[in-house]
């Protein structure tokens, strides 16, 4: 959670984007199919103190991929309005909520009071430190103590399924699935597989492993936290694996890594990166979490 100010100065529009990143999460794809199955992961919602009507959104764009109208648009200008875009006039005290990865715009940051809450909650929320729980009420106390059981538990399943993929263990991997992604949804689960190979990534380079064709945006990335998709931080990496395992998880997720890319770069409008080699859309074409298993038990 943050707080949205306004500048001191003008700075007029920011540009369309969604809040995704495919380099260090997964194909939107991969997300799309996951909502329509089960909804959302993780939503966001603004909650204005003062008069705000900044953002504007897509509806609907949470389901879909970009149109060939919005593309040419984005690329010709992406600081106007979209076609079928709605600015959201919101009065003090009132709020919007909106599930990522929708298309949306930060359309005219001037110096107009501005004071608004901007907020997230994940299936899988990560808290590096509590120290000021006893700031709090009795009961925000409890909510907050909750919360951080089930972070617990999440990374106790994320390392289950690292470590099954380790020793090749196919009903351990499905059964991590299973707690991380509860349900008979084979898209949500592959989507769950693409961010375990992402923390696969990051955990190999926390342990100082040579990994090719690795861009340095993502090696950047790998130095913080994502609980969103998995990946819990060099901590995480550092104490519940050795080097050796590293070397052999990233061994076990380097085939679907090389599937989430493309031979030579490109780019896509409409996210918050520039030209690379991982797909912006697409998920990796007739292949499912039994593909993945089959890779590494040969």
């Amino acid at each position: 959670m943050m707080l949205m100010c306004n500048p001191v100065s003008d700075r007029g529009p920011a540009a369309w984007h969604r809040d995704h990143h495919p380099i260090d999460t997964a194909p939107l794809q991969g997300y799309l199919d996951d909502i329509l199955e089960t909804g959302p992961r993780y939503v966001q919602w603004n909650l204005s103190l003062y008069d705000d009507n900044v953002l504007w959104v897509i509806p609907g764009s949470h389901l879909r991929v970009n149109t060939d109208e919005e593309n040419g648009q984005l690329l010709t200008d992406p600081r106007v309005p979209l076609p079928n875009g709605v600015q959201t006039h919101l009065n003090a005290g009132d709020g919007v909520v909106y599930i990522l990865p929708i298309l949306h715009w930060g359309s005219n940051y001037s110096r107009k009071m501005r004071r608004t809450i901007h907020g997230g909650f994940s299936n899988f929320t990560h808290y590096p430190t509590l120290d000021y729980i006893e700031c709090l009420s009795p009961q925000v106390q409890e909510m907050f103590n909750r919360w951080d059981k089930r972070s617990q538990q999440m990374q106790m399943w994320t390392e289950y399924a690292l470590q099954s993929v380790i020793e090749k263990n196919a009903i351990a991997y499905h059964t991590a699935l299973e707690k991380l992604h509860p349900g008979r949804d084979e898209k949500g689960k592959l989507l769950s597989t693409v961010f375990l190979c992402k923390a696969a990534c990051f955990v190999a380079l926390t342990h100082g492993c040579e990994l090719e064709d690795i861009p340095d945006d993502l090696r950047n990335r790998g130095k913080g936290f994502h609980s969103i998709t998995l990946n819990w931080g060099p901590p995480f990496a550092e104490e519940r694996f050795t080097r050796e395992e590293a070397v052999i998880l990233w061994e076990r997720f380097k085939p679907l890594d090389a599937l989430l890319k493309t031979d030579e770069e490109h780019f896509s409008p409409g996210f918050q990166s520039g030209p690379m080699r991982y797909y912006f859309n697409e998920m990796p074409p007739n292949f499912g979490v039994s593909d993945f298993i089959a890779s590494w038990q040969e």
